[in-house]
């Protein structure tokens, strides 16, 4: 059997017609995903979700460190206590 540069095009156009259609699918379940386990009232998935959020998310201070460096990327947060005398004791350090 010869093989035609037509067979061959038919053949590649097939195999990514399946793979985009793979890919559609999988997209399409990780989104259903993703919304159960943001709406979902399951106690053991809101468990896991807060735990998650806890090591993922950000503190207030954090956050407000990164905004200063965002403004200033040579902030030091150590030069700053530091020249504040002893204000980081009260910040909790």
């Amino acid at each position: 059997m010869e093989k035609t540069p037509q067979r061959g095009s038919n053949i590649r156009q097939s195999i990514l017609t399946k793979a985009r259609d793979f890919r559609d699918d999988v997209a399409d379940n990780l989104s259903d995903i993703k919304e159960f386990y943001g709406t979902t009232q399951h106690p053991l998935v809101g468990g896991i979700r807060d735990g998650v959020d806890s090591l993922t998310g950000e503190t207030e201070t954090g956050w407000a460190i990164g905004q200063i460096r965002r403004i200033d990327p040579a902030f030091d947060l150590q030069l700053f206590f530091r020249g504040h005398g002893g204000l980081h004791d009260s910040v909790g350090h």
